[in-house]
């Protein structure tokens, strides 16, 4: 989705148990590879999970349209 993403541990261990920080930077790649790899795992995590994550809620048909096609 044209993100490169790292955890990041923010806090040491011994201070907090939640000390975990996702961070995502958008990059300039327009060639769109690996988008349908990335929505096909997101699309298997869902299903795993039997989730759907708020943000995909709240981002509607936004992230729908960004979102590239299931291909079966």
């Amino acid at each position: 989705m044209g993100y490169r993403t790292d955890v990041v541990e923010f806090v040491s261990s011994e201070h907090t148990d939640r000390n975990l920080m996702i961070r995502a930077v958008r990059h300039d790649s327009d060639d769109g590879a690996g988008d349908a790899d990335a929505a096909r795992e997101y699309r298997d995590l869902k299903a795993f999970w039997g989730v759907t994550p708020y943000i995909e809620t709240l981002l509607g048909e936004a992230f729908a349209a960004a979102l590239p096609p299931d291909g079966g």
